[in-house]
């Protein structure tokens, strides 16, 4: 059996073929004791998540202390239904980190505007307890700057705690924000080597004593944070690396991510690299910054040269789209919205109406999946941030149905298709500017079929109007578009509402909307033998319909605007379609809000 003395472990177990995270073990705790109890097999794997001592205690000395003391084994016998009570409601396949590390190339990129502006859109989007250790001197008065004002420590047992590890001299260290978040100034306390030297030969004790009291915490580590930053680097959960994206500065960058990854065991996943602009001219582009550097994920701008980060004050602006700490914020607390838009011919216009609705109730989106009509909504929205601008865009250009086919209908052939495409390509392509993925505002995921291979196809990078065009080609009507060397058409043929694909980039709230009607809800009957292209497209809208109630279903909720007396061309109609979107999410909106309400809590 043991008992740890300090640090902290995790206990994982096997579930479903897969390791299961149960929980954290801190100091005081103990595990193992089953074992010598029952002399059966260990049910779970512990392992060190933060430097940790133990205690020791075998089979022999364990006996005699529970004959000598009875209460031990009551007391054994109640921890373990607790413990095991704790098993059965995990499911996480790793522990959510806690503590971070935040960390920059060189001075001068806005690393601290960056930390302080991440913690006040922590508390106030994602409700979380968060504390920063500020390790970094900087000029004086720089947390003053940020608002910050000398406080009393949150937690007398915290300090308890620290006196017990001989870092009592942190208590006069404490500082505090209006928005909710706690500093610690540990440099304050540097004024002499053996306060330094505590910290240093307790750092261990010193961070697990943290993170039992706060949800999250932060440590501001300098690029030349000494032997205390190494260890707070290599013991952190993660950490946050500011860079600057200047081709001179590349050989920096290298060498820092592989001093970083050396002291992540070589784990470049523990690390995550954000730019900054408040340095250098003219920077690499974002994604060939990924290539150069080999990390998992192209790096997002963090610090861009608005006033705030160029004055040292805290970015608290709630402003959408969600750009900076505040999407990092949302990204770490949890609390990302993924919008999926249905596939659905001209009915697609109701997305519309949902994003008005959203947009006028500050509900910001995070991230899109579309397929079809929901991808070029989704991309046009993703381009502009603005659901007025997106309708000048779209349908205020095709007032009538004449106009509508003008702009999209240039027949062809029936050889690959009905409707040749290029109109269409053409007009995404003006208004969206020719714009990258990258460009996006919002990070959009695009969703078409191979129809040699039968593949599902996310489409993620490169040009967006020719995605958005691969994605919209109804077979037999819109010849297939040629991307990359395949043949792609409709993503509605097999994910017609790509909730799957937000689950997969990380979505931890996600609405669905789905143009085609509820199953076993009727449509309206036509009079008359509808002729070739509606035809085409009632199939499709049927298989549409019959998939789009099972894709929707990991959804934590699910929109279905009335569109059924539209029909699959009724491009013109947009304001109409519209309507039908904005009826739909304001009826449901306070539960919309009610539900994000909750993730915020951590319910």
């Amino acid at each position: 059996m043991y008992v740890i003395k300090t640090g902290s472990v995790g206990v994982f177990v096997e579930r479903g073929g897969a390791e299961a995270f149960v929980t954290y073990l801190h100091r005081g705790d103990f595990f193992g004791e089953l074992a010598l109890l029952s002399g059966t097999r260990r049910m779970a794997t512990v392992r060190v998540l933060l430097d940790a001592e133990l205690y020791e205690l075998d089979r022999d000395a364990f006996m005699r202390l529970m004959e000598e003391n009875p209460a031990v084994a009551l007391y054994l016998s109640r921890h373990y239904a607790y413990r095991f009570a704790q098993s059965t409601h995990q499911v996480l396949k790793e522990p959510l980190p806690g503590l971070f590390a935040v960390t920059s190339t060189h001075e001068g990129l806005g690393r601290s505007h960056l930390l302080y502006s991440l913690c006040h859109h922590l508390v106030a989007e994602a409700g979380k307890d968060v504390l920063v250790v500020d390790l970094n001197p900087g000029p004086p008065g720089r947390l003053e700057g940020f608002g910050i004002r000398p406080a009393a420590c949150p937690s007398q047992d915290l300090l308890q705690v620290l006196a017990e590890g001989s870092l009592v001299f942190l208590e006069d260290c404490w500082c505090h924000h209006p928005s909710g978040f706690e500093v610690l100034r540990v440099f304050a306390s540097h004024g002499s080597d053996d306060t330094l030297r505590a910290l240093e030969e307790h750092v261990s004790l010193f961070m697990d004593a943290l993170r039992k009291h706060f949800q999250m915490v932060f440590f501001n580590v300098g690029s030349d944070g000494g032997f205390l930053g190494e260890e707070i680097l290599r013991l952190s959960d993660r950490i946050l690396l500011l860079i600057n994206n200047t081709r001179q500065e590349l050989g920096r960058v290298r060498a820092r991510l592989a001093y970083l990854k050396d002291l992540s065991h070589g784990r470049l996943d523990h690390i995550k690299v954000g730019v900054s602009h408040l340095a250098g001219e003219r920077g690499l582009p974002r994604v060939l910054l990924k290539k150069e550097l080999g990390v998992p994920e192209t790096p997002a701008v963090w610090v861009d040269r608005t006033p705030a980060a160029l004055a040292s004050r805290l970015d608290t602006e709630k402003s959408f789209p969600v750009r900076g700490p505040r999407a990092l914020a949302r990204e770490l607390g949890g609390v990302r919205v993924g919008l999926a838009l249905g596939a659905g011919g001209a009915r697609g216009w109701a997305h519309l109406g949902v994003l008005k609705i959203l947009e006028e109730e500050g509900v910001h989106v995070d991230m899109i999946a579309g397929a079809s009509m929901g991808a070029l909504v989704g991309a046009f929205y993703a381009r502009t941030g603005s659901v007025s601008r997106t309708v000048s865009l779209t349908v205020d250009q095709m007032p009538t149905r004449l106009q509508a086919r003008r702009k999209i209908f240039d027949y062809t052939l029936p050889v690959h298709g009905i409707i040749r495409g290029g109109r269409l390509q053409r007009l995404m392509r003006e208004a969206l500017g020719n714009a990258d993925f990258l460009d996006l505002l919002i990070p959009t995921f695009v969703v078409a079929v191979d129809i040699d291979t039968g593949e599902e196809v996310l489409l993620e990078r490169g040009n967006v109007s020719e995605a958005v065009r691969a994605s919209i080609s109804i077979p037999g009507i819109f010849n297939p578009a040629r991307l990359d060397g395949r043949w792609l058409v409709d993503g509605g043929l097999l994910n017609p509402v790509p909730v799957d694909v937000l689950v997969q980039k990380g979505a931890d709230f996600i609405l669905a909307v789905c143009i085609e009607h509820e199953k076993g809800r009727r449509t309206r009957k036509r009079h008359g033998a509808p002729r070739l292209l509606g035809v085409l497209s009632r199939t499709i809208n049927i298989m549409h319909a019959r998939a789009a109630a099972d894709y929707a279903q990991k959804a934590d909720l699910i929109l279905y605007p009335q569109v059924s007396r539209f029909a699959w061309d009724d491009f013109h109609r947009g304001r109409a379609l519209m309507r039908a979107g904005e009826e739909a999410c304001g009826d449901r909106i306070d539960e919309i809000k009610r539900l994000l309400s909750r993730k915020t809590s951590g319910a």
